[in-house]
């Protein structure tokens, strides 16, 4: 039997982020749809005592023999996760007038994270996958865009990026990631009520804290910095997100031979708010500043 429900509990031995000792108030960012897929060393590894059988196989897709994990549009789309913000009205603003400016959706963001875990093997034949940060060129005459690798030398990273040639069902294949929003290298994961339908589906609970290098980074436009950024803290925001959701693996037809295993589901992002309640005035301050330049 394969323990790949196992395994996902446990591949997320990164660096933790503290939680705020102030009073938290979370405001729903957007969803992301898509899945995470689980990648493993391709080697022979057969559970705690790494014991080989002489054959990579389903069984050693363990929590002993994991390699990476990665945010995805599909299982054979290794883009980021299809990204909408959320268009509840926050007081004359949503997140998705701030930052996408497309009609509910039509959004071109995208949600991607990498994280290399504690079981990575070299020698099993698989490389982490690299990953940059793209800064949107606002002053550049040409327009260009700016990569900074990411991943290496950071073994884990996230980002919520904006997509060009994207559509309403998410970045799909060839789209170009045209600048990273919000993005961190730090996560830290827990999972929880672990369930079997007794067939062939596991699903699982989780949720997330995400640590953002505390900058918003624009899409053309020079921010309250005027170098393209805008501090979170000038809007009353906390440098840490959140995400949340309910991913499920079916094991059906999956026997082990591809070393991966696909979590399908959606995924809440969430914001934080320190301290409240005078930081609601800043935040509406700032996302109206933005939207009334764009207008």
């Amino acid at each position: 039997m394969k323990h790949s429900l196992v395994a996902i509990v446990t591949v997320m031995m990164v660096a933790l982020v503290a939680a705020s000792a102030a009073a938290q108030v979370r405001l729903d960012l957007g969803t992301a749809s898509g899945g995470i897929m689980i990648y493993y060393n391709q080697i022979d590894n057969n559970g705690a005592n790494g014991v080989p059988d002489g054959v990579v196989s389903g069984y050693d897709e363990n929590p002993y023999n994991i390699a990476y994990t990665r945010a995805q549009f599909s299982d054979m789309d290794t883009s980021g996760m299809a990204f909408q913000f959320d268009t509840a009205d926050l007081g004359g603003f949503s997140w998705n007038d701030v930052f996408s400016g497309q009609p509910e959706g039509s959004s071109q963001y995208g949600f991607d994270f990498i994280c290399q875990a504690d079981t990575y093997d070299s020698a099993g034949g698989v490389t982490l996958p690299e990953m940059d940060f793209v800064d949107y060129d606002w002053a550049g005459p040409n327009l260009n865009n700016v990569h900074t690798p990411v991943i290496p030398p950071e073994t884990c990273a996230w980002v919520l990026n904006v997509y060009q040639g994207g559509s309403s069902s998410g970045p799909g294949t060839g789209s170009e990631v045209r600048n990273s929003t919000i993005r961190g290298t730090e996560i830290a994961m827990t999972f929880s009520n672990v369930q079997f339908d007794g067939v062939s589906v596991y699903t699982v609970d989780f949720e997330a804290g995400l640590l953002s290098d505390g900058l918003i980074h624009w899409y053309g436009d020079t921010g309250s910095n005027g170098d393209g950024t805008t501090d979170l803290s000038s809007w009353g925001l906390s440098d840490t997100f959140y995400m949340s959701g309910t991913l499920s693996y079916d094991m059906a037809g999956d026997f082990g031979a591809d070393q991966m295993d696909w979590y399908a589901g959606d995924i809440v992002i969430q914001t934080e708010l320190v301290p409240e309640p005078a930081t609601l005035c800043l935040l509406g301050l700032g996302a109206l500043a933005i939207i009334r330049r764009r207008k």
